[in-house]
């Protein structure tokens, strides 16, 4: 491992070193003036499933992430990205968390040129991405990554551009309890984003996701996303979304349809949203984080349901400067091989910030008629 990591930052180097003699410009004051910034981890989280007796897991979790930006040579700079996970404790008879969180080892996880000119920012190489469709999730000690080139724009007046290519995707862990490497993505993916806000109190997504292969289906994803402030003093807000998928191979259509009410009342932030999709399963994108539904839940694993129409409601209050509580209600109702059936959750999260740099947090929920009967998580995260 120590091998390709000091390989991979040879190569970023000798790039750089090749732009230091074109611009005579020395390499060594890149690095001497780079930026570090980094994180700490630790996490524990617990399960029980509804269906087996004496099923609860457990596992305890330690890592962190060290992040190195060198400064702007004639506006090309690199960062690079070293993430670290080791297994303390773990009582996981039925692997609940071989794909997120059974995994001790260090891998490099960013490693990217970045260009930058007045509106556009250029990255290529491994790279955290956050789109609507491509995402890496943070929720877990060690984070997603993808290689490739994304491409952001600003030049046309209150809109974003996003273009992103990629080629290769590293998971969370390998199942296997070591970090993922990065395998390829069939044979490409690409990926195309708007923001737009030009029009007052209204801010528009649109995102078109294509995962391309020779040998296999092709999917393809299109997500749009509308929120509309008709209130300011209570920020109330309305939001419309929809995800409409195809795969070219079987030419089956996959829709989903979204809608969320939230506002403040003071400390209190209030949602109410409702989401329906139909009989056939949908691409929601690359990476964990791409979990956009308005209806979707941080304990549960499918909230992408065939033939489903699910409710939810959030009670968010600020009790104290640095402390804020969540409470939130699912109600799913599906309908599988003519079967219905009706899932409940409630959960609670409190988030505590200690001070700047530390962040403390606790989350418990409990299912009904779900194959979990509870879930916690106890969350800590040191910055520096």
């Amino acid at each position: 491992m120590l091998k390709k990591i000091t390989s991979n930052i040879l190569i970023y180097s000798s790039i750089l070193t090749f732009v230091n003699h074109l611009y005579a410009i020395t390499i060594q004051e890149a690095f001497q003036n780079a930026k570090i910034t980094g994180s700490l981890k630790n996490q524990y989280f617990t399960k029980e499933n509804n269906k087996i007796s004496n099923s609860k897991s457990s596992i305890l979790v330690v890592g962190g992430n060290l992040n190195l930006r060198t400064v702007p040579i004639n506006n090309l700079s690199a960062k690079f990205s070293f993430q670290t996970s080791e297994v303390l404790t773990k009582n996981d008879k039925q692997n609940n968390y071989k794909s997120d969180m059974d995994v001790s080892g260090s891998i490099l996880s960013q490693a990217y040129l970045q260009h930058n000119t007045k509106y556009t920012t250029i990255k290529l190489g491994r790279q955290y991405i956050n789109t609507k469709l491509i995402n890496s999730s943070t929720s877990r000690i060690l984070k997603e990554s993808f290689k490739g080139l994304s491409i952001q724009n600003k030049y046309i007046r209150d809109t974003i551009l996003k273009a992103i290519y990629i080629t290769k995707y590293q998971k969370r862990t390998n199942n296997n309890g070591e970090p993922s490497k990065f395998y390829s993505i069939n044979d490409k993916a690409y990926s195309i984003q708007i923001k737009n806000k030009s029009i007052k109190n209204l801010l528009t997504t649109i995102e078109y996701l294509k995962i391309k292969s020779k040998s296999s289906d092709n999917n393809r994803t299109l997500y749009i996303e509308s929120m509309y402030q008709f209130n300011k003093k209570y920020k109330t807000k309305l939001s419309l979304q929809t995800y409409q998928g195809d795969n070219t191979k079987s030419n089956k259509k996959s829709y989903i349809y979204g809608i969320k009410l939230s506002s403040y009342i003071k400390k209190l932030y209030l949602s109410t949203s409702y989401s329906t999709q139909n009989s056939v399963d949908i691409t929601s994108g690359i990476g964990e984080n791409t979990n956009k539904i308005f209806t979707s839940s941080i304990f549960d694993d499918n909230n992408y349901i065939k033939n489903s129409k699910i409710y939810k409601l959030k009670f968010r209050y600020k009790l104290t400067k640095n402390i804020l509580l969540t409470i939130n209600h699912n109600n799913r109702k599906f309908n599988n091989n003519n079967i219905e059936t009706i899932q409940k959750e409630y959960n609670i999260i409190s988030s505590y910030k200690v001070n700047k740099s530390l962040l403390a947090q606790f989350g418990y929920a409990k299912f009904k008629n779900n194959k979990y009967k509870e879930k916690s998580r106890i969350y800590l995260k040191y910055t520096f």
